[in-house]
């Protein structure tokens, strides 16, 4: 088998940047399962090829991916549709050609329905009655939990059969295909024509369907090895970034994903002359099956680049995560803040991030004598200097 490198069709510098209307393609290198098979979650690390890419990027920065719809949700839908998939459409943005089947894989968001659709569907579907009391006035808060409990797929079961619909006005009511974010683990520096992505598989149940992760599923499972076009273009992330001064030290605090990152970060800082300081706190559940980049780190603290502090939530009954060994370090976090340590938090928002900021107000309190109100605003102080920097999701 050939090795397909898919590049971009600009022929002059000025179209050099690569953007969300005209995305950069080129296909997957290679991924591998980062977890042991005695692990309750799959993460793996995703090497995506660069040959042909000239923009920069930075550490901290993000690449936003088009990934695809799956196959057998395509079939089930062109099935309850009555239609066969070849059918020549009009993209209803750019008013360009489209063909059914590959507008519904590429340039649709079926994870969701939209009034619109509901509209639509109450001139042709069996449930013509319940459909159009739905979509009265006094039914608001009826039909917003309708359209949250059900996907596509589930609403086009629910509502069939249906009789023939303008399939053009019938992709016209769907959302777009939105474009997923990941943080890059990989330093340009060291990677100039490979871009890594550390990425966990997910999946949700959507009327006792049980439905995965777009993005996720499209890059770990579906995307064939030198094969699957990808479309990409990277999203600059100012607020997260290296301090210039390679001195300033860094306290980079997250959990599961969160770490690729600061992958990038410390392959960066490892082709410095001098040693920098830096302090890795990472959290995820097992250190034996859950550990990312295990080798790699352990490497950089041999080196004396890197300190390393780990949380793993399940070695022990009690449960340990990040914000844990923060308070078993409050003094060490305290001299670093005072050394003009530059603190980062990637990971989750809802919990884990705002576990960290409460810890750190707690350790300015008890370490740095501040009232919680002012270590409160400390905290801002720090954040409207850049040294206290969060990439959450």
């Amino acid at each position: 088998m050939s090795t397909i490198i898919y590049t971009s069709n600009r022929k002059s510098k000025e179209q050099s940047l690569f953007t969300k209307n005209d995305p950069f393609i080129t296909c997957l290198k290679s991924r591998k399962l980062l977890n042991s098979p005695t692990s309750s979650k799959q993460t793996f690390h995703i090497c995506l090829s660069l040959q042909g890419f000239s923009p920069p990027y930075q550490e901290g920065d993000a690449v936003a991916i088009f990934p695809k719809n799956p196959k057998n949700l395509i079939s089930s839908i062109l099935k309850l549709l009555n239609a066969k998939g070849d059918e020549l459409l009009k993209d209803p943005k750019t008013n360009e050609p489209a063909v059914l089947e590959t507008y519904l894989t590429e340039k649709s968001n079926l994870s969701r329905i939209t009034s619109t659709l509901l509209t639509l569907l109450s001139t042709c579907s069996s449930k013509n009655p319940f459909l159009k009391d739905l979509l009265t006035e006094t039914k608001k808060s009826e039909r917003a939990h309708y359209i949250q409990s059900h996907d596509l797929l589930t609403c086009l079961k629910d509502l069939s059969p249906l009789e023939p619909l303008d399939l053009q006005a019938f992709i016209a009511s769907l959302p777009p295909m939105l474009p997923r974010f990941y943080s890059i683990a990989s330093s340009l520096s060291c990677y100039p024509e490979e871009l890594h992505l550390l990425v966990a598989t997910f999946s949700y149940q959507v009327q006792q369907e049980i439905r995965t992760g777009v993005g996720s599923d499209f890059l770990c499972n579906r995307a064939a090895i030198l094969e699957t076009p990808i479309a990409l273009y990277i999203q600059s992330n100012p607020n997260f970034s290296l301090p210039l001064d390679p001195n300033t030290p860094i306290i980079m605090i997250g959990a599961g994903t969160g770490i690729a990152p600061y992958r990038s970060f410390l392959q960066k800082r490892s082709l410095e002359q001098i040693k920098t300081r830096n302090w890795l706190i990472f959290g995820e559940r097992n250190r034996q099956s859950d550990f990312y980049y295990e080798e790699e780190l352990q490497d950089y603290v041999e080196k004396g680049l890197l300190t390393l502090t780990t949380a793993f939530s399940r070695d022990q009954q009690a449960k340990c995560y990040v914000q844990h060994q923060m308070t078993a370090h409050s003094k060490q976090v305290w001299e670093w803040i005072e050394q003009g340590a530059i603190l980062y938090v990637c990971g989750d928002a809802e919990h884990m991030a705002k576990d960290v900021q409460k810890t750190l107000i707690d350790i300015l309190h008890k370490e740095g004598g501040y009232s919680l109100e002012d270590a409160a605003q400390f905290l801002q102080k720090l954040r409207k200097e850049k040294r206290y920097q969060t990439d959450v999701y």
